[in-house]
């Protein structure tokens, strides 16, 4: 644990979430912030957050809980820490208007109007419409 996400947890706590929250916000087990703070009780935290999710992101933290990120040369900067932390990002921005990457199409089985981010060759709305799509083209004998 870093001593970011340590001062976060203090500062968290003192401002009444709860564990679990904490946990959810920091990608951090509840039993890890919870043994924490036993050892540390009575420590305050050492800096004053403004943004209580994701305070002081850098090109060089996870977008979602703050931890460093190493980059690899000659590979594409991180902007997450873990395959965990993206999809928690992911989960809680999931509602979030991010334009031009959100796709409307019409699904060639069922003829459902449909969206999608990101994905602007999308034929089907669903697996279970493409697997239907695919029994039906198929001449079984």
């Amino acid at each position: 644990m870093t001593s970011d996400q340590k001062n976060r947890i203090l500062y968290l706590r003192s401002r009444g979430n709860s564990l679990p929250e904490i946990s959810d916000r920091l990608g951090i087990s509840v039993n890890t912030i919870k043994s924490f703070l036993h050892r540390h009780h009575n420590d305050a935290p050492t800096e004053s957050f403004t943004e209580e999710i994701v305070p002081n992101y850098s090109a060089d933290s996870c977008k979602n809980c703050g931890a460093p990120i190493i980059h690899m040369e000659g590979k594409r900067e991180r902007v997450f820490c873990s395959d965990k932390c993206r999809m928690r990002w992911w989960y809680r921005n999931r509602n979030n208007d991010y334009g031009e990457s959100v796709y409307s199409f019409t699904c060639k089985y069922c003829g459902e109007s449909f969206s999608v981010y990101g994905n602007k060759n999308r034929k089907y709305c669903s697996q279970n419409c493409f697997h239907k799509a695919r029994k039906v083209g198929r001449n079984d004998e």
